[in-house]
């Protein structure tokens, strides 16, 4: 590469990446992405994880990301979806330890 020709394509390479750096996060990441309780709903499951004392028997530890906070509760994962609504999308259960709550397009 010639010697005047560095800087111009350093300049072309930065600006790009800034670009990259720069750009909107997706809608998954947004606040439409949050859970929130229906009228009247509440979770009040014990908080769990993995330092945390086990579930009692028929819940399950579960992290759910909502709109005043991620929290870990244990909980009944074929209920807490009724519980549960989403601004853009429906309530989904991931599997995973803990089990993830989470709004899905």
């Amino acid at each position: 590469m010639k010697r005047g020709t560095r800087f111009p394509v350093l300049l072309v390479v930065l600006s790009v990446l800034a670009g990259c750096a720069s750009a909107p996060e997706p809608n998954g990441a947004t606040d439409d992405g949050k859970l929130t309780l229906r009228d009247g709903s509440v979770l009040d499951g014990q908080e769990c994880g993995v330092e945390a004392p086990a579930c009692p028997e028929g819940l399950t530890c579960a992290s759910l990301d909502l709109d005043t906070g991620r929290k870990a509760l244990c909980v009944d994962t074929r209920a807490v979806c009724e519980r549960l609504q989403c601004a853009r999308g429906e309530c989904v259960v991931l599997e995973s330890y803990p089990v993830q709550i989470r709004c899905a397009p």
